[in-house]
């Protein structure tokens, strides 16, 4: 069972990384072993934060990243219903032959045209549950459209940038930044090196661990890093940051 720790964060400070996080709770439970982590991370890269904030900081991106994951899990399975609409579509023109349910139009993609399939007079489906849920489909698309007077393109535009996989974690890395610069004496990189040391240690990113650093260094003709925080540094920055000016690089 794993042993949990009691922390007490700066909930003043840190109440603007995340806009989904609850901070209320004076004390919360960390887990020992991530705490140890952490505290080992604070000494050997002389990061003048304290733990319990850094740990707070953990817990929201862990939340942050189980928003993240479902967001992606409902793209994949979003892909899976469009490709049965256009089974449901097949399946409709081999059995609509019956005139028995007063349905002759089915347009599953109203901006695109796709997946149309019209039929003259009307038509009836040996699988009563399936029309079921294509009117279901096509009640919920449509009422929402219907309710949006003005320009729904942009607006959902603006709904899957928001809700895109690199925004949220461009907007955490900007957060995380604003932060450190306000509360601790990290320099530019430094703070990004946290950010990105951060990010892989709740899975954030995954290609930022010491041993893809090694991995990087071994199958390279020319050093392309200069240290493990170089390393992190340098693509965190380019990831997260590219707006960045040279002069502000100095600071």
């Amino acid at each position: 069972m794993q042993e949990n720790i009691n922390i007490k964060p700066e909930y003043e400070n840190l109440k603007n990384i995340s806009p989904f996080w609850d901070n209320e709770n004076e004390t919360l439970t960390f887990g020992k072993s991530d705490y140890d982590v952490l505290q080992k991370f604070i000494t050997d890269y002389t990061i003048d934060i304290k733990i319990d904030n850094l740990c707070y900081i953990i817990c929201l991106l862990e939340q942050e990243k189980h928003k993240i994951d479902i967001r992606e899990q409902l793209k994949d399975h979003r892909k899976k219903i469009q490709n049965d609409r256009l089974e449901v579509s097949e399946f409709l023109k081999k059995w609509g032959s019956n005139q028995e349910l007063i349905i002759n139009s089915i347009k599953f993609d109203k901006d695109t045209g796709n997946f149309i399939f019209r039929k003259d007079g009307f038509f009836t489906i040996e699988h009563p549950e399936i029309i079921e849920q294509v009117i279901k489909i096509i009640w919920k698309t449509y009422k929402y459209k219907s309710s949006l007077k003005t320009d729904f393109k942009e607006r959902l535009k603006i709904h899957k940038r928001i809700n895109d996989k690199h925004f949220r974690c461009e907007t955490l890395a900007k957060s995380l930044n604003k932060y450190f610069t306000d509360n601790t004496t990290l320099n530019l990189n430094k703070r990004y090196f946290v950010i990105g040391f951060l990010f892989q240690f709740t899975g954030i990113e995954t290609e930022l661990s010491m041993e893809r650093f090694n991995q990087t260094k071994e199958v390279s003709y020319k050093a392309p890093y200069k240290s493990y925080p170089d390393f992190v540094t340098t693509n965190i920055r380019s990831k997260y940051f590219k707006g960045v000016t040279k002069q502000s690089k100095k600071t």
